[in-house]
């Protein structure tokens, strides 16, 4: 590698890192030092700080337990994948967009359907089409290291978050209660494994990350993905959220651009370095699962008690 290459690549994951600066930076400017993450009214806001540190706290959990990978990125494969990842490069750039207009259109069911059209069918035709092609040469590693040791970081989140100084609150549901709950728990796990934890981790991880990895080196590959991910929220959370917060559009949108990049690139990052260092599909949907019902389980658990 050339240094002027690795100079520029290099570059590439500190603007990054740059960006997630500036963006809390505004947020703390504009006097929003919490943000809900979601784009429902019933989402409870979130401290950005300790949620920093508490994603912080996870990667050098990652780091410091063995990595579980079962492959390593076929270099030979290089060449031949440039113009298929720009092109989902491209998709994952116009994607947010669609699933907006799904949203002004027809509400949170076409929302919800849009998302399993668009990201959940798309990714699963682009998986198996291209399954003839593998990106990584296959090893075979123990199960110790595939399954259960990525399981430690998992149940760290769920640990930490569930209480004390990075604990998250309940999300309020209208509605729930001792007779609704079953129905409320099928709908909630039903709506977030098909289209958080099997979609976006199949989209953005598995499919866009790994060419990511193999185009730009994995650091790179990790940040970039991560903003893709956090880009796919903006819009929508634009829309619902941020829109006439403080009586200027501009101003709107740039705090609703710094608030997904706080959070759900922040969020990004930690399921990117999470399937780079174990390539476990089913534990990174599982992850990614977890962290979005999470808040609602302790809402169930305030409602049963």
């Amino acid at each position: 590698m050339k240094p002027k290459i690795a100079k520029q690549r290099a570059s590439w994951l500190i603007g990054g890192i740059a960006l997630l600066v500036m963006s809390v930076g505004l947020l703390f400017a504009c006097g929003y030092q919490q943000i809900s993450p979601s784009r429902g009214d019933g989402t409870a806001p979130i401290s950005l700080l300790p949620y920093l540190l508490l994603i912080a706290i996870l990667l050098g959990l990652i780091r410091l337990l063995p990595a579980g990978q079962t492959g390593a990125l076929a270099e030979e494969m290089r060449p031949q994948m440039k113009k298929g990842t720009y092109l989902l490069i491209g998709y994952t750039l116009v994607l947010p967009w669609l699933l907006l207009l799904a949203q002004i259109l027809w509400g949170q069911d076409g929302y919800f359907f849009a998302k399993v059209l668009l990201i959940l069918v798309y990714s699963c035709v682009l998986f198996l089409s291209s399954r003839h092609k593998p990106l990584e040469n296959e090893k075979s590693t123990r199960s110790l290291r595939r399954w259960l040791i990525p399981c430690i970081v998992i149940l760290a989140y769920c640990l930490l978050t569930s209480g004390g100084f990075f604990a998250i609150s309940a999300t309020r549901i209208p509605g729930l209660s001792k007779e609704t709950w079953l129905d409320y728990l099928v709908l909630s796990l039903v709506t977030n494994i098909l289209t958080a934890g099997i979609a976006e981790e199949l989209l953005y991880r598995k499919l866009l990350q790994t060419r990511l990895e193999l185009l730009f080196g994995h650091g790179n590959g990790i940040a970039l993905a991560a903003f893709l991910f956090a880009w796919m929220h903006f819009p929508t959370r634009f829309q619902s959220a941020w829109l006439g917060q403080t009586g200027q559009p501009l101003l709107d949108a740039l705090l609703a651009l710094a608030a997904v990049v706080s959070f759900q690139g922040a969020m990004g990052v930690l399921f990117g370095y999470f399937w780079f260092r174990y390539r476990n599909f089913w534990l990174s949907a599982l992850f990614h699962t977890l962290a979005n019902v999470l808040p609602f389980l302790l809402s169930l658990k305030e409602v049963m008690l």
